[in-house]
């Protein structure tokens, strides 16, 4: 079975906002390190779904629900992703979310301009990797920072 181009063979990740979010995993949540953006990771079962969580300072905006889960947007989930991804692989993301109207151009520009990612990991690589290709347009107020 598969949600979207997701496998459910293999776990679902998503965000938390807060640890008090943890609680609706009841004794199913097991601790498993940090992931890629250096926030703590659990694995853990939402009804007969695998899912990997990450407990990060997430704020509402980057928030959304995908079928009963809360999780993170297309928008964020992209620029978590671009931390243990490679340029190239960065720049096709972006590419095929833009493609498929997941956000625009301007939503990422204005997200990456925002203080909580001016120095986010996932962020940064984005910037570095889109100021290659000139995928955001300007204005690109990080540029001066």
């Amino acid at each position: 079975m598969s949600c979207g181009c997701l496998e459910l063979d293999q776990p679902i990740e998503m965000a938390v906002p807060s640890m008090d979010d943890l609680a609706s995993f009841g004794d199913s949540l097991v601790p498993c390190g940090l992931d890629a953006n250096g926030y703590p990771l659990f694995r853990a079962r939402h009804g007969d779904i695998d899912v990997l969580v990450h407990v990060a300072d997430v704020p509402q905006s980057d928030l959304t629900e995908v079928r009963g889960i809360r999780c993170t947007t297309a928008l964020r989930t992209v620029i978590d992703l671009a931390s243990s991804t490679e340029p190239d692989g960065v720049r096709s993301m972006v590419a095929s979310a833009l493609r498929k109207s997941l956000f625009t151009a301007a939503e990422l520009r204005d997200r990456l301009a925002q203080p909580d990612m001016l120095r986010h990991p996932g962020a940064v690589a984005l910037r570095e990797a889109l100021d290659v290709d000139g995928l955001v347009p300007e204005p690109r107020p990080w540029a001066d920072q």
